[in-house]
Parts: C-alpha cells; sequence; structure tokens
C-alpha cells in the first residue's frame, strides 16, 4: 500500500474510530470553516464518494453553519476536502412561547434523543385532563410527546416512554411545534436533543 493510501486510510479509521458512536455509525455530522471572507460556509451542497461501479456519487446538503451529514463510507474524503467531525448531538430551542409555536425543522435523518421544557412562569403545567406540553409535526399535534408536566419556574424533561415518535424522514425536513391545551398565562423555552440514524 502506498503511503498515500495508508494515510487516507488512516484518517478514515481515526474519524471512525474516534467520531462516530455505534449508535452513529451510519453517518457523521461534519463542518468546514467559511472560506476566508466569506462569512458563510452554507448553505450548498457537495458531492462525494465516486462510486467505480455505477458512477453515482452521495450528495449532501450542508447547511448555513457549513455542516453536513455524511454517510460513514465519505467520511475520509470529506476530511480530506476540510470538513470535521463535530459530534453527533444537535440541539433546536424555542423560547418564551405563549401560543403554538414552530421549534424548527428537523433535518433528514434526524432522531430525537430527548426533549426538555422549561416553565418560565409561576403557574404550574400539569398533565390533567390531557394538558401538559405536547410536541407534534403540527400545530396543536401530539404525535412526538403528549402532556408534559412542567412545575413551577422549573425544567422538566420528557420522560423516554412518552416520546411516541424519534425517528423522521431520511429524506425530508420534518417541522416540530410546541403547543398546550390552555396555555392562559404560561411561558415555555422548548429543547429539543437530537441526532442522525
Amino acid at each position: 500500500m502506498s503511503p498515500r493510501r495508508l494515510s487516507i486510510a488512516a484518517v478514515a479509521a481515526l474519524a471512525l474510530g474516534f467520531f462516530a458512536t455505534p449508535a452513529d455509525a451510519a453517518s457523521i455530522v461534519l463542518c468546514k470553516a467559511p472560506a476566508p471572507g466569506t462569512g458563510s460556509a452554507g448553505p450548498g451542497r457537495v458531492t462525494m464518494g465516486l462510486s467505480a461501479a455505477t458512477g453515482l456519487s452521495n450528495a449532501y446538503q450542508i447547511d448555513r453553519w457549513g455542516c453536513g451529514v455524511f454517510l460513514a463510507s465519505d467520511v475520509a474524503e470529506a476530511i480530506t476536502n476540510g470538513y470535521i467531525p463535530m459530534g453527533p448531538q444537535r440541539s433546536m430551542i424555542v423560547s418564551g412561547a405563549t401560543a403554538a409555536t414552530k421549534i424548527g425543522d428537523l433535518p433528514p435523518a434526524a432522531y430525537i434523543v430527548g426533549i426538555v421544557v422549561e416553565n418560565e412562569t409561576a403557574g404550574s403545567i400539569s398533565t390533567v385532563n390531557n394538558a401538559g406540553v405536547k410536541i407534534g409535526t403540527t400545530s396543536g399535534g401530539t404525535d412526538i410527546s403528549n402532556g408534559i408536566a412542567v412545575t413551577s419556574w422549573n425544567r422538566a424533561s420528557a420522560l423516554d416512554a412518552s416520546i411516541a415518535k424519534r425517528a423522521f424522514s431520511a429524506t425530508q425536513s420534518t417541522a416540530v411545534w410546541v403547543d398546550m391545551a390552555a396555555w392562559t398565562s404560561n411561558r415555555v423555552t422548548v429543547t429539543v436533543l437530537y441526532t442522525f440514524f
């Protein structure tokens, strides 16, 4: 094996060994710093992994921070092109919601690992009569989690058993919303923690 091929194989082995955990071995988040003077590395699209057998390559969507979810088979090439591993977990947050609010869009291949709700008011949020904080893919939806209770001026995480839907489309973004049956004077901050499959 030539020294160049050995170094590329070593980089791939290191990247897969140190940055991909068994649960995340199929894909990994890699990011690239912006080119000098541009201020941004994304959004955009890159292709990697040209197959000699099929003549096809893998296309990756790069977000506005210069990050994308790469297949493990393309990690060595991505690192050679200036991408670096950033860890498997990300989050999206909505702060101070007082009515049904879109938290954000989960990217393709997202998998929810946790939901944290902070109650920013003196009134407790209970689950009596199907109330509580609801998380869904539509306004008013409950398909992700239904009825997260939070005492006043406190934080609570959704129990694992209460997160009914964790895995989402491998090819499409998915909207995530927060809502309550009766908001009254409640104000919440919701953090959705996710990784990729």
